[in-house]
């Protein structure tokens, strides 16, 4: 989670995720000062600045908007590789898959690295979506659970966080399958 009083610092990494921390950042110093990055916001008047104790960013810090764009197009690339790397991000979504020998945390981990990348190059997925394709990803281990939340959940409206939640606790009550061939073993061979 990223300070309030300090701005999020760029490593040269994930632009696309940055800008959306950073603007965010903006936001919440003041709703103007985002503006007036995006060049719509009019300076305020000496006795607005004097009233407001709020905005802790100097406005005469922050970038041009011409400067964020060129930052844009050397780190995200222009709107043909833009489009190029959602394609390979939804293609990633359709094509991912839960292996038998992944925690459920590690595979939802990933999914959200997905999601949240289409999200961040101006297509996010429907919450809808992601469950189901949850569904679908899942191991047998998981059969018994996916066939009850099928049967019983309306799939359009059922909430992603109580998904991800059901899932985890059902993972946890499952049998240690490690565990389970270690002791068959040590069996067979006394």
């Amino acid at each position: 989670m990223g300070s309030v009083s300090h701005p999020p610092h760029f490593d040269g990494d994930n632009y696309a995720a940055w800008k959306a921390k950073m603007k965010s950042f903006l936001w919440a110093q003041d709703d103007k000062v985002w503006l007036a990055v995006e060049e719509i916001w009019e300076p305020p008047t000496i006795e607005e600045t004097k009233g407001n104790g709020k905005s802790s960013v100097s406005i005469s810090k922050l970038k041009p908007r011409k400067e964020w764009s060129n930052d844009e197009i050397t780190h995200e690339g222009n709107s043909t590789v833009k489009e190029s790397k959602l394609q390979h991000l939804i293609t990633k979504f359709k094509n991912i898959t839960m292996s038998d020998d992944e925690s459920f945390f590690d595979f939802y981990a990933k999914l959200s690295v997905i999601v949240n990348g289409c999200h961040n190059l101006g297509d996010s997925i429907p919450k809808h979506r992601i469950v189901k394709k949850i569904l679908r990803s899942l191991p047998m281990r998981f059969h018994v659970k996916r066939t009850v939340i099928e049967e019983s959940k309306d799939l359009n409206t059922y909430k992603l966080e109580q998904l991800i939640g059901s899932l985890q606790t059902y993972e946890l009550e499952l049998p240690d399958s490690k565990k389970m061939k270690n002791i068959a073993l040590k069996a067979v061979t006394e």
